[in-house]
């Protein structure tokens, strides 16, 4: 597996260097000596021979990663040391993010917490001080104990499964309510996956990702959108009669005498159809 960590650059365009240096630094929200600025050069109009260069200067900003690490690094243990853990951390770049792995000398299930919940309260403590409020261009991860790899894992074989069923029965499926970062890992494992689509619905606190069947894929070989697929022995999948009849025997249904069934509004209801409740 690949672990590089890409973060793509960012380019300002504004009237002066000065002024693009600031919304570039306003927007990253890093430390200044995380970052690597540079001006490109001057745009001209090429459709003019020998044409004045373009009002403006355009400027591209470049993260140092391993400085940025080392500032993480140092915050978070000092927010550690100012709890009266005793912990080392270790610094790594992962392909998910920047990655700070907290090695406590007592029980890590208290830095843990249930379900990762201090994890994730170290975690957004330590993102407002580093990237100041800025776009958080780069992830910020605080681990212990390999939690949150043994977690982010299992949840990527989850949207990969999910995303399989979606494609073989041609139906959305809604996952589970989870955290932003949680809800994070399922769209990134499933970006490149065919077939498939992934939003979130509700309401933070109850916001879960729906994975759908991308729209113009072709529903699978035997899969009528909108219906379950049949299995191979229920009877509705047969042709004759004898099949029809076991089936509406096993669910109670009367057999088709050709006949209207007054209480279905004149026609028999079809084996799909759920079953009307009692007036």
């Amino acid at each position: 597996m690949n672990d590089e960590l890409k973060i793509p650059d960012l380019t300002i365009s504004a009237n002066t260097y000065e002024e693009a240096v600031a919304e570039g630094m306003r927007q990253l929200g890093v430390p200044a000596d995380a970052v690597e600025i540079e001006q490109l050069e001057e745009a001209h109009d090429d459709t003019l021979p020998g044409a004045e260069p373009l009002p403006g200067v355009t400027v591209r900003f470049r993260i140092k990663m391993d400085v940025l690490l080392d500032h993480a690094k140092r915050h978070l243990e000092r927010i550690l040391e100012l709890m009266g853990i005793e912990a080392h951390v270790e610094a790594l770049t992962k392909r998910r993010g920047l990655t700070l792995n907290i090695i406590s000398k007592g029980d890590g299930s208290l830095i843990i917490g249930k379900n990762g919940q201090n994890l994730d309260a170290l975690q957004y403590v330590l993102n407002r001080i580093v990237m100041k409020g800025g776009r958080e261009i780069v992830p910020l991860i605080v681990d212990s104990e390999n939690y949150r790899e043994r977690h982010y894992t299992k949840l990527e074989e989850l949207a990969r499964r999910t995303a399989k069923r979606v494609v073989r029965t041609g139906r959305e499926i809604a996952l589970k309510p989870m955290p932003p970062s949680d809800r994070k890992i399922i769209h990134l494992a499933l970006r490149g996956f065919r077939g498939v689509h992934t939003i979130s619905r509700g309401e933070e606190g109850n916001r879960r990702v729906v994975i759908t069947p991308e729209q113009g894929a072709p529903p699978p070989k035997g899969v009528i959108r909108g219906r379950r697929p049949m299995r191979r022995n229920d009877p509705r999948s047969r042709g004759s009669h004898e099949g029809r009849r076991e089936f509406q025997q096993s669910s109670g249904q009367p057999a088709r005498n050709g006949t209207a069934d007054s209480e279905s509004g004149g026609e028999n209801p079809s084996p799909d159809s759920p079953s009307q409740p009692n007036s």
